[in-house]
């Protein structure tokens, strides 16, 4: 039974292998005709569709330059009051405290006055003394000259020390002495009073009651209340886009303004006559009288942005910032709807718009067309490339 079995087994797998032997040739067969015979691709002649770009109509006119600057307002003084003679102080005004405003000649402190009364006291007494001897000296200097008359020896001729000629031009030098002396004692019990020099806010104290101090120690700091300075540092290249320098001087068109939008109106005080070393650019200082008094306060420390208005310029596109590339590139579209570009030359900008020289291809079209400039050109675009501009959020083709 078992060898009936094996020999069943063989006699189907024998038969399935010529089954297989005989298909495959047919397989092959139809497999190559459906290839050769399978239809052909659909063939898409629509083109392809353009890439939009957004664009705005720009006109070459005439705009006022408006030059920006930065800066930080300094007071017209700055002082670091110091005492001027040695001693203990014994008071301290009440004005003499932070943030306070102080006239001129207000005292803010004194020294220990009593060893500088005795100097003026004991150069007193040296000039009193210069001045005794000065007398005696000129009445000895007429005793000497009578007793040389009534000698009456001729044609001989006393000698100046026998005239006491240099004893008294000695005597009168000793009482010069003794007054300047006495000037120098009276200024030096003066200086025991420390006084404000101007007008002036206090910003910082350096001294307490009973604190000894000496020559040249710190004894406040000072700022004027006259005016507050700005100076601005502006670019070589940007100064002749500013009228004369006579016009400029006294100018009240100069615009400050705070980072919180703050704003005072300042004038062109003073103008450098020389390029910055470090720099390599010229400065002008804007002026704010009487800032406390302004509304809002100018304070001291405050960085300001300046606008100087200057002469007018011709010739100048007027683009958002975002229509300049990385690389100094302004792009606009042809009347062919192709891609072009140019360097851009920044005469000045102003709230987020540059003024940018037109380029020397469009003298012959700035009276009857506008260029169409992207505002958001990619570093991908290719010059030439056609292009459907977007006005305005349509489309022209």
């Amino acid at each position: 039974m078992p060898t009936k079995i094996r020999n069943t087994n063989y006699l189907r797998k024998t038969m399935i292998t010529l089954v297989a032997i005989m298909v495959l040739p047919a397989a092959i067969a139809y497999t190559s005709f459906a290839i050769e015979n399978q239809p052909a691709p659909a063939v898409n002649n629509s083109p392809a569709p353009l890439p939009v770009v957004s664009v705005i109509s720009v006109k070459t006119k005439t705009h006022q330059a408006r030059l920006q600057g930065h800066g930080k307002a300094r007071p017209h003084f700055e002082l670091t009051l110091k005492a001027e003679v040695e001693g203990r102080i014994t008071a301290v005004g009440p004005q003499l405290e932070i943030g306070h405003r102080i006239d001129t000649e207000t005292v803010l402190a004194t020294i220990d006055p009593i060893p500088f009364e005795q100097g003026v006291a004991a150069a007193k007494q040296s000039l009193a003394e210069a001045q005794l001897a000065l007398l005696q000296e000129q009445r000895e200097a007429e005793r000497a000259r009578d007793e040389w008359q009534r000698a009456n020896l001729g044609d001989a001729k006393a000698s100046p020390l026998l005239l006491r000629k240099p004893q008294l031009e000695a005597a009168k030098a000793r009482l010069e002495q003794a007054r300047a002396m006495l000037k120098q004692a009276e200024s030096d019990l003066s200086r025991t009073r420390i006084r404000a020099p101007f007008e002036a806010i206090v910003v910082e104290r350096h001294v307490a009651p009973g604190q000894y101090v000496k020559p040249e120690e710190a004894i406040a700091t000072l700022y004027s209340v006259d005016r507050m300075d700005v100076r601005i540092n502006l670019p070589v290249q940007q100064w002749s886009l500013l009228p004369d320098i006579d016009q400029l001087n006294g100018n009240d068109a100069v615009v400050l303004t705070s980072t919180n939008g703050e704003r005072w109106f300042g004038t062109v005080s003073q103008i450098d006559q020389h390029i910055d070393n470090n720099s390599r650019q010229r400065s002008l200082v804007v002026s704010v009288a009487n800032p406390l008094q302004q509304s809002p306060p100018l304070l001291a420390g405050t960085f300001l942005t300046a606008q100087i208005v200057g002469i007018h310029q011709g010739d100048l596109l007027a683009v958002p910032a975002s229509s300049l590339t990385s690389t100094g590139d302004i792009w606009y579209v042809t009347d062919a709807s192709r891609l072009a570009h140019f360097q851009a030359r920044i005469v000045f900008q102003q709230d987020g718009t540059l003024y940018v020289q037109a380029p020397a291809g469009l003298e012959g079209d700035r009276s009857n067309r506008s260029l169409a400039v992207l505002t958001a050109p990619l570093s991908s675009y290719v010059s030439g490339q056609v292009v459907a501009p977007l006005f305005n959020n349509e489309v022209i083709l």
